[in-house]
């Protein structure tokens, strides 16, 4: 993991990075993952914690995830996350996993800031009656 000096982080974060080791840490160590992988992925991004924005790309053919990133008080990714973010706008409460065949229950009840981390996504079963096109989530 590249760490880079943080003054402000709190225990929370310290925690779940020093949990996470595979995490990279730092703009630069974004910009040169996203160079070493290229342009075909899919990201997610998410705030583990108040003061970390995660970003995960992941391989659109196998949806494995390929690295993941923390950024940590960066207001360039806090901004991105604020606008990006879709959670609860539409009304209704995200599903933790679907309801007509039960992809993503198995990482359903996780807990904590691990919550946002995924090793791989996946879609509904291929006779799914609520399958929707794009639809994923953490296996």
């Amino acid at each position: 993991m590249s760490k880079q000096p943080t003054p402000s982080i709190n225990a929370e974060a310290d925690a779940f990075l020093r949990a996470h080791p595979e995490l990279l840490v730092g703009r630069d160590a974004l910009g040169k993952a996203e160079r070493e992988f290229g342009d075909d992925t899919f990201s997610i991004v998410n705030k583990p914690t108040a003061n970390i924005v995660l970003i995960q790309h992941f391989n659109p053919d196998t949806l494995d995830r390929l690295f993941a990133v923390a950024l940590i008080d960066d207001a360039k990714a806090e901004k991105y996350y604020k606008e990006s973010n879709q959670d609860g706008e539409d009304g209704q409460e995200d599903a933790e996993s679907c309801p007509g065949c039960g992809a993503g229950s198995s990482r359903a009840r996780v807990g904590g800031p691990e919550r946002f981390l995924y090793a791989k996504m996946e879609t509904c079963k291929e006779q799914c009656p609520e399958a929707q096109v794009g639809r994923m989530w953490p296996a």
